[in-house]
Formats: structure tokens, C-alpha cells, sequence
């Protein structure tokens, strides 16, 4: 019996993202995976048991990197809007890449790979939307008389989350509006 190479499920994770990176999901199968990773097709399965499996964390690692990892750090005395209008910057390049790259390829994955899929964003989405209370809870000049029932933190920045991705979505990425409305409710006159 020879050697068997030893691989990580994160190293076949880099080269399924490289792979999907380069190519779309479309393009992205366990035998290529295998290929890139110098590996046999069992060995991706040990990790990926299928491929949606695989898919969902080329997903999620997409989503972090682009987002999560990448999103404004909330330092005391930051400007809350600043914060925000930096993340929906880097929300409107993230799903411009997205949508040009993977979305329609999503859409294509099984009902139970698109679960999984949608489970794994909303987990990124979670740990932005706890980034954005960070942000409002550490801006010196928001009203903190303000920040209660509707417009308590979490569902403040719930519903800032949900409107910057809206209306990046229908071609408003400054989300002028939303910071606007947030400007003038948060914050003294």
C-alpha cells in the first residue's frame, strides 16, 4: 500500500473556492477538486460527501471573505453612518461579484443544497448584523433614549442590514435614504 497523501477539508476548501473563483460553480466538481489537491475523488468525498455539500461551504467561505472578514471594525467614537456607508460599500462590490459570478448557479442547486446554501449566508448575515450593533452601541453621539422597542439595537440594525441589502439590490447603493432616516433618528439635531 502506498502513501496516501494527507489533505485537509480546508485545503480542499481553498481549492474548490480557487476553482469557483476562476471558473463559477457551474464549473466546480469533486474531480477537479481532487485534481488541484494532488488527491484521489474519495479522499474530497471523505470530507464532501456530496457536492452540494462542497458548494455550500464555497458559499459561505464567498460570503465571509467578502463580508464578514473583510467588514468595517467598529471602533469607539466611530460614526455609526460612516460605518454603515463603508459596509454597504463593500456589500454593493460583493454582490456585484455575486450576481455575476454564482448567483444564477445557486439558484440551480436542489432544494435541500439551497437550504443549506441560504443557511450559511444567513449565518454571515448574522455576525454583520452583531457588527452593526457593535458600531451604533460604540458612536458617542447617538441618543441612546432613542434606542428602545422598535428601535432597540438588534431590530435597528436588523432593519438596517435588510434596507442597505434592498436597496443595494434595486440600484441604490449609497442607501441614501436609509442613512438619511438613521441621521435624523438616532442622532440629535
Amino acid at each position: 500500500m502506498g502513501n496516501k497523501p494527507i489533505i485537509s477539508k480546508q485545503q480542499i476548501l481553498d481549492a474548490a473556492f480557487a476553482l469557483a473563483s476562476e471558473s463559477g460553480l457551474a464549473g466546480l466538481s469533486i474531480r477537479d477538486v481532487a485534481r488541484a489537491c494532488n488527491v484521489a475523488v474519495g479522499t474530497v468525498y471523505n470530507s464532501y460527501p456530496t457536492k452540494n455539500d462542497l458548494v455550500n461551504d464555497v458559499v459561505g467561505r464567498f460570503w465571509n471573505e467578502a463580508l464578514a472578514d473583510r467588514m468595517p471594525h467598529a471602533v469607539a467614537g466611530d460614526d455609526f453612518i460612516c460605518f454603515c456607508r463603508e459596509l454597504a460599500r463593500q456589500l454593493s462590490e460583493a454582490l456585484a461579484r455575486f450576481r455575476d459570478d454564482w448567483l444564477a448557479e445557486i439558484a440551480a442547486l436542489d432544494a435541500q443544497g439551497l437550504a443549506a446554501a441560504r443557511k450559511r449566508e444567513e449565518a454571515c448575515f448574522a455576525h454583520i448584523r452583531r457588527g452593526l450593533v457593535m458600531a451604533l452601541e460604540r458612536d458617542p453621539h447617538v441618543v441612546r433614549d432613542r434606542l428602545h422597542d422598535a428601535l432597540a439595537p438588534e431590530p435597528l440594525c436588523a432593519f438596517v442590514w435588510d434596507s442597505m441589502l434592498s436597496s443595494i439590490k434595486h440600484g441604490d447603493p449609497s442607501c441614501q435614504t436609509l442613512f438619511s432616516l438613521l441621521r435624523s433618528t438616532v442622532y440629535e439635531a
